[in-house]
């Protein structure tokens, strides 16, 4: 059943990440270090960058370990988008999960003029950050350069004055912007549009290559044909 497996995916993965304890704290440590390194309304626009590249890292991560174990359990009648739809769904939560405990923090913190906005742009960039990482984990072929690709993402975004609607994570840049500063318009609406627009694109993007991706695993080797030996020839060994 279909829903049975990707819940055991969920469970699968999430046991793991229980496990790793260092990994969980470095979820909140990194995003806090970088909401505490800027001032005023930057603050709040680096820590839900920050908090963008921690989920989007543990995404690759979490899909890249499924390189070896993926084939086996297509073997055993899994399905590729059961096996990324389960990671996706944990994924999420976890990510949901962070952006209500930074909304705490950063509400505590700054006292934003729009809470409600601020909890929606955190929200919104968890729901961007996790395809994204799936979508590199599926498109790059090792760790080093999945996590470079992501650097480069979060650091282009982190030193754009002006806003792109070519970047990945405008919609949650406009909001976080839009929930920090109390004269902008607090119209959300196209950026929530282009945020759920990109994280679309993305779970097709990663959806096709992973698909393919386990196909090729699966692909029998192919065997050399053995020498024909005519009939009544001898056969000499040395």
């Amino acid at each position: 059943m279909t829903t049975r497996r990707i819940m055991v995916i969920c469970e699968m993965h999430g046991h793991t990440l229980l496990r790793r304890r260092l990994t969980m704290l470095l979820l909140v440590a990194l995003p806090l270090a970088l909401y505490l390194s800027g001032h005023g309304y930057v603050r709040i626009e680096f820590g839900g960058l920050g908090l963008a590249w921690a989920i989007a890292t543990v995404s690759l991560f979490t899909l890249q370990a499924g390189r070896t174990i993926d084939p086996f359990l297509a073997l055993s009648g899994y399905r590729p988008f059961e096996l990324l739809l389960g990671r996706l769904i944990l994924l999420e939560g976890v990510g949901a999960a962070l952006a209500v405990l930074f909304w705490v923090i950063m509400s505590l913190g700054e006292d934003p003029p729009r809470p409600a906005t601020l909890l929606v742009a955190l929200l919104v960039t968890a729901g961007i950050a996790v395809p994204m990482g799936i979508a590199i984990a599926a498109l790059v072929p090792r760790e080093l350069e999945g996590v470079l690709v992501l650097i480069g993402i979060v650091a282009v975004a982190m030193v754009m004055e002006n806003n792109s609607v070519l970047h990945p994570l405008y919609g949650s840049r406009e909001i976080l912007n839009t929930a920090a500063l109390a004269e902008r318009d607090a119209g959300i609406g196209a950026a929530t549009l282009h945020a759920l627009g990109v994280a679309s694109s993305l779970w097709a993007v990663s959806l096709v290559a992973w698909m393919t991706r386990v196909r090729l695993h699966l692909r029998p080797p192919s065997v050399a044909p053995k020498p024909a030996v005519a009939s009544g020839s001898p056969v000499t060994t040395d």
